[in-house]
């Protein structure tokens, strides 16, 4: 009988501790420390501070877009649902998502050469090599939907990724 009840603790253990470490682990590299600048090479404090000040007017706008976007698909959604679906407005509520999401390719494309702008040559072929990997694609459910910008160190999300932070 004791073996069992010692069988049940240890095992108990284990599981805690396994739910403990994957929950850490999912919440991905930048949430467990500073990814700030996802390791572009030789920042200065002054590139810093200035990629800093071009996310949040970015981020602004990337957030109403994703609003909207959530709005417009949620009504996509409840006329696709529909007893008598109508195709006419199901194609016309596509045509506005197409809409926003191009809003949202372009402002990201902005915001990407505002941020290249602020490199020196050096750092620019690191960032080019990397495509803008880890500079905004966003969890969740537009993941991997052509709403994001590409998969890198920090792969786009969290609030320091200065490039693409709109997905």
């Amino acid at each position: 009988m004791k073996t069992i009840v010692k069988r049940k603790g240890v095992l108990t253990s284990v599981l805690i501790a396994f739910l403990l470490t994957s929950f850490a682990f999912s919440q991905g590299p930048e949430n467990r420390g500073n990814n700030a600048k996802c390791d572009i090479p030789g920042l200065t404090d002054d590139q810093k501070a200035k990629i800093d000040e071009l996310r949040i007017p970015h981020l602004k706008v990337m957030n109403n877009y994703r609003a909207e976007l959530d709005k417009l698909e949620a009504e996509l959604n409840l006329l696709e649902i529909a007893d008598s679906p109508d195709t006419k407005k199901i194609d016309s509520k596509i045509d506005e998502i197409s809409a926003v999401e191009n809003k949202m390719a372009k402002e990201r494309s902005k915001h990407q050469q505002a941020v290249r702008a602020t490199l020196t040559p050096d750092q620019k072929v690191f960032f080019d090599a990397h495509g803008g990997k880890g500079y905004g694609k966003r969890g969740g459910k537009h993941q991997g939907q052509g709403y994001g910008q590409g998969q890198g160190n920090c792969q786009g999300k969290g609030p320091n990724c200065p490039r693409n932070i709109s997905n």
